[in-house]
């Protein structure tokens, strides 16, 4: 009999990948709009330090990890990027990207309605140790004392259980709610089932086509209109897409496709651009 062991069900991150998210705050256009100067400098200051940040993930003994649910797995990789400073620069922003990506890959999103503002307060008072500001929040209340925490700072463990409590409360399931996805995502997946996309800009509207040969003599067509208001193509829509033109999941047209890791990533930095930009200014 196979036993599933606690570290099957927990997806950390690598090294590389922490890499990779750095560079792709450095160069992001989206970033370099709000302020024209990259991170400088850019890359790993210590790699021994970053390495350590990492490894908190992996922290415990056997099969078990010592911070044992997904939600206090991602709190102690997101405490040690913030606090490690293994990055010249940039080092909320990294952590603030590898709480994003670690949730994702262990199916948990930030809840959209959470307010901007206050995650950018959440990963401020990480790298300020001031977490304990929170203790008067009515949301947060609960936390402090059940741990009999008043009028002190948190210990180390005690800040990484707050990063989890606020982690935890404002993630919701990925699967559970319903995603916009960029036109121009969209587009390239349309294009592997012969559909083509134009963008008619005088009556704002997106016109997909797709043209079947069923026999030599008979050709048809599906041509449909579809409002278009932004870069996002929002869920209602995308329904009707898929609709429209009879596009399955066992066809390969699903949500796994639409939202890749490297799409999800590139998202996030386009939705919470004035946060990481705000973060790059403390």
């Amino acid at each position: 009999m196979n036993i599933k062991t606690q570290k099957d069900n927990i997806i950390v991150l690598s090294t590389e990948e922490l890499v990779n998210l750095h560079k792709q705050l450095s160069f992001h256009p989206d970033i370099l709009a709000l302020n024209p100067e990259p991170i400088r400098p850019a890359g790993v200051k210590s790699i021994d330090l970053l390495d350590s940040a990492i490894n908190r993930q992996l922290t415990g003994s056997g099969e078990y990890y010592k911070y044992d649910n997904r939600f206090l797995n991602c709190a102690t990789l997101v405490y040690g990027i913030t606090c490690n400073h293994a990055f010249h620069n940039g080092n909320k922003r990294a952590a603030f990207l590898s709480l994003m990506l670690h949730l994702y890959k262990n199916g948990y999103v930030i809840d959209p309605d959470t307010r901007h503002h206050e995650i950018y307060e959440f990963l401020r008072s990480i790298a300020a140790h001031t977490l304990d500001s929170f203790s008067e929040d009515r949301d947060f209340k609960g936390f402090f004392k059940e741990k009999k925490i008043k009028g002190r700072k948190l210990t180390v463990e005690e800040e990484v259980l707050f990063i989890e409590y606020w982690i935890k409360k404002n993630s919701v399931a990925k699967n559970n709610i319903s995603k916009p996805v960029r036109w121009t995502v969209l587009k390239k997946q349309l294009e592997n089932f012969n559909i083509e996309v134009y963008e008619d800009h005088s009556s704002r509207k997106f016109k997909l086509i797709r043209r079947t040969s069923k026999f030599v003599i008979f050709n048809r067509k599906i041509e449909k209109d579809y409002p278009h208001d932004g870069i996002y193509c929002y869920p209602k829509i995308l329904r009707q897409i898929r609709m429209d033109f009879n596009l399955l999941k066992s066809d390969g047209f699903d949500d796994n496709s639409l939202f890749s890791e490297d799409i999800f990533v590139d998202d996030t930095i386009i939705t919470y651009k004035r946060v990481i930009y705000k973060l790059s200014l403390t």
